[in-house]
């Protein structure tokens, strides 16, 4: 995601030694700013380990004058005012967001340090999501591990030089290990996923080092060949005889010898080697310590000159090798190809779309990812964002509030409820071909384009419509987490009539390999699973199973509220037969089992697993389940959906930054709208500037006087000019500095 960041971290570190070494920022700062402009994130990380390689450099080299400190500190700031275009713009959106409010955390060591030694192997496998027992991905060929003791014990590298690089390497390797300065160098936040995002400077390091040691020549003698050998049985002693290989603490290489049947096999977790890939490294170290001894003891040039090709053949043999792994244990998808899958039928779906008279939304029927509508170019509220979880609540807060899969940085609109899909202005539904079971979604079968089928919503609101001001008082009750109960009382407020949802309660419950029990209150329960289940287990489909049986009171809409930290997948299913599924990424979503009869029989399935996609993490052996099932008044439902349509905003145009619409209303009231707030939304209403104000903590408002009235929306941020004018001066201010620094070098060289 940040290849920009690695391309620039050489350049920027060999820029620093053209500072130190001959003055000259020119390099320092081109690679910089192309950094920073590129990948503002990690590229935040790279600018601090750039002083830290700015000061270990100045140690490397015994010297180094105020001329150089001074160039290095204007040169950083300079090349960092160049890119505050972007980098005020980023700090505004992120300071409004819950990322920078993150409670500071302890110290403490985040894996276990021979997990970490294990990472440096062939086989590690990186690490994708962040959990507690995340190592980084710090494989860089087995050849720079074991080149390190050479570089320190080496007499023709300086002390001096061993003292910086080892400073460099050690620091690095300090922060990917403890707690806070993961925290600090992540922006002052915990990533939810990929994890150590530096890991390749500590990478880096390695293979300086490495790279250092080849270009000694004593460091193939018969002596360092010896060392090299002693080195190889120290690792193997530590993999083989002291590093777990299994999920049980006291596991070790010993333990599967005499085994007790007890320990769990979990190969494919990072920083945990399985037998085989502990086979391929010894493998490996053999042929390398095999090559380097023969180098040592080759007489003859020419001789050498074939031992090092086949040395260079086995490293990149070992970096294809390892590069495939690694891509291939992800199972990346090709983004064009993702993209090109649909893209004739969705230009065709997109075109039907767009001869629609204002704004609205759409959604994919189980979107495959978080940003179809990115990708495809429609209205969605399905997303990935940071910034959308504003602070001290935002969109992903509310939604999740009422129901909705959310988490830090991701929402997928997944089965909303019919209030849900009229109040957010979903007006239409797309699917890969027709929905099995159509009645779930409460829309209506429209039409066919290629292999997209296009649904339509007969009860969706416009993006923004007139209700009573008492509405803005309303707020999610976060201690209740009842969802069902959170959108009667929102289409109460915004209505001023009672809820449409009933809830329902389960007749029987069934359990397999679970344990359940009732909580205090109704719709709550704790889960307990078995000790004999197990990663293992669960791969041979020993799945714990909850089952909630509802015999239905009268025909209805029925919608369903989830809520289990080991949930991953749901079933509803009707007089035996499944009318949906869901999988569920965050343990809570809203599942609809659609239109039922009076004495149809309801049934409820979680599946507890906890890993779907492999086992990146423990399994979870008790929580709590919150369910709740309630059923709609179409009657109650129709009626208020019809008074929230008898004062609509009417857009007349729009565009990604900007909307423009007109509302009538007879008295005093309240503009509601389901676009998210946001402090750079400026608001006309008839011209004159008027101040928006929050529904839910979440969404954008407005008061307004009774009249017909036109309403203007403009996103526009108001440090972008700040930012752009620092951009400018510290671009001028930057040329005349490397051209001050360049001459006055030039006089000195004269000199």
């Amino acid at each position: 995601m940040w290849i920009d960041t690695v391309i620039a971290l050489p350049l920027v570190f060999l820029g620093i030694d053209h500072l130190i070494d001959q003055n000259d920022i020119r390099l320092y700062c081109g690679a910089l700013i192309y950094a920073i402009w590129t990948s503002y994130g990690t590229a935040y990380q790279l600018c601090i380990f750039a002083v830290l390689y700015f000061l270990c450099g100045a140690i490397a080299r015994g010297h180094c004058g105020v001329k150089q400190c001074a160039g290095f500190v204007a040169a950083s700031l300079l090349s960092a005012g160049t890119c505050a275009i972007i980098l005020l713009t980023v700090v505004d959106s992120f300071h409004n967001s819950q990322y920078f409010h993150e409670a500071f955390p302890d110290w403490y060591i985040q894996f276990s340090p021979l997990r970490f030694l294990a990472a440096h192997f062939a086989g590690g496998y990186p690490s994708v999501r962040f959990y507690h027992d995340s190592v980084p991905n710090l494989y860089a060929g087995v050849l720079s591990v074991l080149s390190l003791p050479l570089f320190f014990l080496s007499k023709q590298i300086k002390r001096r030089e061993k003292l910086a690089w080892g400073l460099f390497w050690g620091i690095c390797g300090g922060c990917l290990l403890l707690s806070v300065p993961t925290f600090i160098l992540h922006g002052l936040h915990f990533p939810v996923m990929f994890p150590h995002r530096y890991s390749y400077i500590y990478s880096f390091a390695l293979l300086a080092m490495a790279a250092r040691v080849f270009t000694v020549e004593e460091n193939f003698s018969k002596k360092k060949g010896v060392l090299c050998t002693s080195s190889f049985a120290l690792v193997l002693i530590v993999l083989f005889l002291l590093y777990p290989q299994y999920d049980a603490t006291s596991s070790n290489f010993l333990n599967t010898i005499f085994s007790d049947g007890n320990h769990e096999i979990r190969a494919l977790v990072p920083g945990r080697l399985s037998l085989a890939a502990l086979a391929g490294n010894l493998l490996l170290i053999i042929v390398y310590c095999a090559v380097l001894w023969g180098r040592g003891n080759a007489k003859k040039q020419s001789l050498r000159r074939l031992v090092t090709i086949v040395l260079g053949i086995a490293v990149c043999v070992e970096a294809f090798m390892g590069t495939y792994g690694g891509i291939h244990y992800l199972a990346s998808v090709e983004h064009s190809w993702y993209n090109q899958e649909l893209y004739a039928d969705m230009q065709a779906v997109t075109k039907r779309l767009d001869s629609e008279a204002g704004f609205y939304r759409t959604e994919f029927y189980r979107n495959r990812s978080q940003s179809d509508g990115c990708v495809y170019g429609y209205n969605g509220l399905s997303g990935f964002s940071v910034s959308s979880g504003g602070y001290p609540k935002g969109l992903q807060d509310l939604l999740y509030e009422l129901g909705m899969g959310s988490s830090f940085n991701n929402l997928a609109w997944n089965d909303p409820s019919p209030v849900m899909s009229a109040l957010f202005a979903q007006k239409y539904l797309l699917s890969v071909g027709r929905i099995k079971n159509e009645n779930v979604t409460g829309f209506e079968y429209q039409d066919n384009y290629g292999g997209i089928s296009v649904y339509k919503n007969p009860d969706a609101l416009p993006v923004g419509f007139a209700v009573p001001t008492s509405a803005l008082k309303w707020m999610p009750d976060v201690d209740t987490n009842d969802p069902i109960a959170e959108q009667n009382g929102l289409f109460a407020a915004l209505t001023e009539q009672n809820g449409p949802f009933t809830e329902i309660y389960p007749e029987l419950i069934q359990v397999e390999n679970l344990e359940v029990r009732e909580g205090e209150t109704d719709g709550e329960y704790e889960f307990y699973l078995p000790e004999y289940i197990t990663h293992e287990e669960l791969a041979d489909g020993v799945c714990p199973r909850a089952v909630f049986h509802y015999a239905i009171p009268q025909d209805a809409f029925v919608s369903i509220s989830l809520d289990c930290p080991a949930l991953s997948e749901a079933f509803a299913r009707i007089n035996g037969e499944t009318v949906s599924s869901l999988l569920v990424p965050w343990g809570h979503a809203s599942l609809n089992a659609g239109f039922v009869r009076a004495g149809d029989i309801l049934e409820v399935i979680l599946d507890l697993n906890a890993i779907p996609d492999g086992g990146e993490r423990d399994l979870i052996y008790e929580g709590g389940i919150q369910i709740h099932t309630a059923q709609l008044d179409m009657d109650c439902f129709e009626q208020g959906i019809e008074t929230l349509r008898q004062r609509p905003l009417l857009v007349n145009e729009y565009s990604s930054t900007h909307l423009v619409g007109k509302l009538s209303c007879e008295a005093p009231c309240m503009l509601w709208t389901s676009i998210p707030y946001d402090h750079n939304w400026h608001i006309t209403v008839d011209g004159e500037d008027i101040q928006a104000e929050r529904f839910g903590g979440a969404l954008t408002t407005v008061r307004l006087e009774a009249g017909a009235h036109e309403v203007e929306f403009t996103y526009r941020m108001d440090i972008l000019p700040v930012g752009t004018a620092v951009s400018i001066a510290s671009l001028i201010t930057l040329f005349i500095f490397c051209a001050w620094m360049r001459k006055k070098t030039n006089l000195e060289e004269r000199v």
